[in-house]
């Protein structure tokens, strides 16, 4: 594990991700990431469209159809 350090970049803040890292999950600049919390710290997911539309469309689901999603939990 390696220490990185959060760095000035213009009037922005940014993490330099090592090349072994860069390689290793197939990143590249201009990648989009989501941020999440997870218990030990930030979590960093790379974009994917697909997954963004699936989840999408299972909250739209979700709101539409809450009292029946709870019957369903219940079973």
């Amino acid at each position: 594990m390696k220490d990185l350090k959060v760095i000035t970049i213009g009037n922005s803040a940014g993490v330099i991700i090592p090349k072994k890292y860069l390689e290793r999950f197939n990143l590249k600049c201009g990648d989009n990431f989501y941020v999440s919390e997870g218990k030990d710290g930030i979590i960093l997911t790379p974009h994917n469209p697909e997954l963004t539309k699936a989840v999408d469309i299972a909250a739209d689901i979700a709101k539409e159809d809450y009292l029946l999603l709870k019957k369903l939990s219940k079973s």
